[in-house]
């Protein structure tokens, strides 16, 4: 699995409820079950191990990544901001608006973006990673019925926070401004769910 900014958090608690619940070795059962590491390293394992990410609605993403990071009027949203977008300072900056901040990121190249709001695409390796499967976050639970053969007792019941925020009140130029940023994650998600989010127009 590779899964970095997908709702990771609940992700990850789902698949260590999984290991405990297969064995007694935690460790060894997680790691058995979910694995982080670069491109390279992660072909190795094509044929040999069942390979899959999830990917979320893009727009949705990025307005979960400005509400989290950016947008949070509290002590933690200023940590965030320190601790992921300090290289972006002032670029990006804590409060700032989403369209301002859609703008700014809009400037900046994959290459020189942060995780929390580089192209999907980009970090999870597609078209570089063979995949036995791709799934969407919104129709998570479809990973159930794939890997019950594979790991006993999969159950992902205790996920929270898979819907995340929603992108739907959003300007039409800010809309296009996402799309345009984000193409082939918009191009993979439309493929995988059958249903346009933001069109061109």
């Amino acid at each position: 699995m590779v899964n970095p900014k997908a709702a990771s958090s609940s992700l990850r608690k789902a698949f260590e409820k999984c290991a405990i619940e297969t064995s007694g070795n935690i460790d060894k059962s997680f790691r058995d079950i979910t694995y982080f590491g670069s491109i390279k390293s992660i072909r190795r394992l094509s044929g040999i191990k069942f390979i899959f990410t999830i990917v979320r609605d893009p727009a949705s993403r990025i307005v979960s990544c400005w509400e989290q990071k950016v947008n949070r009027r509290d002590p933690a949203g200023f940590r965030f901001l320190n601790q992921y977008f300090f290289f972006y300072y002032p670029v990006i900056r804590f409060g700032q608006s989403f369209s301002r901040f859609m703008s700014a990121i809009s400037r900046i190249s994959d290459r020189f973006s942060e995780k929390h709001f580089m192209s999907q695409c980009k970090v999870v390796g597609y078209g570089e990673i063979p995949y036995s499967k791709l799934y969407t976050l919104e129709n998570i639970n479809k990973i159930s019925d794939d890997l019950a053969p594979i790991v006993p007792y999969f159950s992902l019941d205790s996920i929270e926070n898979v819907t995340g925020s929603s992108a739907t009140n959003l300007c039409d130029d800010t809309k296009r401004l996402i799309r345009a940023r984000y193409r082939q994650d918009f191009e993979l998600y439309e493929s995988l769910t059958g249903r346009e989010i933001i069109s061109d127009s």
